[in-house]
């Protein structure tokens, strides 16, 4: 009988455990978002206070093997992920699927003028030598033929 009731008693806490998800708040619980990320199990929910989060461990944000929701307290007008033209607000690539969820947040790039119209210059040169290139290979290949 002490057996079944030791069983029971353990299954109680494994199934406990997992039922209630915590909720986690930035920066009350911790000073950024990937911290708070890092600490939540799966579902949990990240709770984003207003504000403007930059730097490298609020922004390129992801988490791997569990499912947890994060969102802003207050929407996407006042919590800003700013990647100060670097990186991106999320990076998706580590086995999420619906069950996790992203609500209420504006990430900006913030891609300065010139440096949007040098990436453009050096896509359309890649390009154009690329067209270029061929077409003078084809050129003489029909020449010498």
């Amino acid at each position: 009988m002490k057996k079944i009731s030791v069983m029971l008693m353990v299954l109680g806490i494994m199934v406990g455990k997992g039922a209630w998800a915590a909720d986690i708040y930035v920066p009350t619980d911790y000073g950024t978002i990937q911290a708070a990320i890092d600490a939540a199990t799966t579902g949990d929910t990240v709770w984003v206070d207003d504000g403007i989060y930059t730097g490298g461990s609020n922004t390129n944000l992801s988490w791997i093997g569990k499912h947890i929701t994060v969102r802003s307290v207050n929407g996407p007008v006042n919590c800003i992920i700013n990647c100060q033209n670097d990186g991106r607000g999320f990076t998706l690539n580590s086995g999420q699927n619906s069950s996790d969820v992203i609500n209420g947040f504006t990430i900006r790039i913030w891609i300065s003028y010139w440096r949007l119209v040098l990436r453009l210059w050096y896509r359309w040169r890649n390009s154009l030598l690329g067209f270029l290139s061929i077409y003078y290979e084809l050129h003489n290949f029909r020449e010498s033929s």
